[in-house]
C-alpha cells in the first residue's frame, strides 16, 4: 500500500509539473515587455542561522545568493541576509561575494524562532517599495520576481504563485500531501489561501502593508499564515497567478 501511495505521489508530481513547466513557458512565449517598471526596488530578506545542526545551510546560502538570485531576469532587489545571532562566517560569505545588492545583518542574540525576528528585522531596515520572504535553501526561478511584481496594481497589496516542495522541505511535509496531490503548494486549482496551502516563498507584499502587520508573525512554525491571515482580516488584496516560481527546499 505504501509503495503504490509512493509511485502515485511520484506521478502526480510529474504530471502536474509538466503540466505548468508547458504553462510557464507558454507565459513567457507569449508575455509583453515593458510591463514593470525597472526602477521599483524590491527587499528581499533571507533569514539564515548556518551554525551547529545547521551549518551546511551556509553552502545553500551561497546558492541563493550566487546562482538564484544574482541571475534573476528582473534585477533591482535588495538582498538582506539575516543571521539569527552574531555569524562571522555569513558575514564574510557577503562580503566575499561583493554583490552590492546584498548585505549582511543579524538579530543580537540567537533566538532559533523560525526566521521570524529576523524577517522583522529585514523588514524594519528594507529600503524598497515590496518584500519577500525567502529561506537560506530556496531556490528560485530566472522569474520569481518579475512573475510576482507583474501581479501588482493600485488595488493589489499582495501577490502570490506557485511554489514546488522538494528535499528537505518534501520530506518534512510528507504526510501533508496525500492522494495523487503532488508537491505543489498551492496544490489547488483556484490557489485558495489556507494554512496549509501557503508558504512565505510564495508570497510578494507591499512593503508598507507588511510592515503595519510584521507584529503577526508570532514565534511558532505558522508565522506565515498568521501573518497572511492578519493582512487579510485587516482587508488586504490579493493575487493569484497560476505560475510556477521556484523550489522549497
Amino acid at each position: 500500500m505504501k509503495l503504490a501511495q509512493h509511485w502515485r505521489r511520484l506521478i502526480g508530481t510529474w504530471v502536474e509539473t509538466t503540466d505548468y513547466r508547458a504553462r510557464e513557458l507558454f507565459t513567457k512565449v507569449h508575455s509583453r515587455p515593458g510591463l514593470v517598471p525597472n526602477d521599483v526596488l524590491i527587499t528581499v530578506v533571507i533569514p539564515t542561522l548556518c551554525k551547529g545542526a545547521h551549518a551546511h545551510r551556509l553552502h545553500t546560502l551561497k546558492a541563493l545568493l550566487t546562482r538564484y538570485l544574482a541571475k534573476q531576469t528582473y534585477e533591482k532587489f535588495e538582498a538582506i541576509v539575516v543571521s539569527d545571532g552574531i555569524n562571522s562566517k555569513v558575514e564574510s560569505l557577503v562580503e566575499r561575494i561583493g554583490d552590492p545588492r546584498i548585505r549582511y545583518s543579524c538579530t543580537k542574540e540567537t533566538s532559533g524562532f523560525g526566521g521570524l525576528p529576523e524577517t522583522r528585522l529585514g523588514l524594519n531596515i528594507g529600503s524598497g517599495s515590496y518584500f519577500v520572504r525567502m529561506n537560506d535553501d530556496n531556490k528560485p526561478f530566472q522569474d520569481y520576481l518579475r512573475v510576482l511584481l507583474e501581479g501588482f496594481n493600485d488595488d493589489i497589496e499582495f501577490v502570490y504563485a506557485r511554489v514546488i516542495f522538494s528535499g528537505e522541505a518534501r520530506e518534512y511535509w510528507r504526510d501533508h500531501f496525500t492522494g495523487m496531490s503532488s508537491y505543489i503548494l498551492p496544490n489547488d486549482r483556484h490557489g485558495a489561501i489556507h494554512g496549509d496551502n501557503v508558504d512565505w516563498m510564495n508570497f510578494m507584499f507591499r512593503i508598507d502593508i507588511a510592515r503595519q502587520h510584521k507584529d503577526a508573525m508570532c514565534r511558532s512554525m505558522y508565522g506565515d499564515w498568521e501573518f497572511i491571515s492578519e493582512l487579510m482580516r485587516h482587508g488586504a488584496r490579493g493575487r493569484f497567478i497560476d505560475r510556477l516560481i521556484g523550489h522549497k527546499c
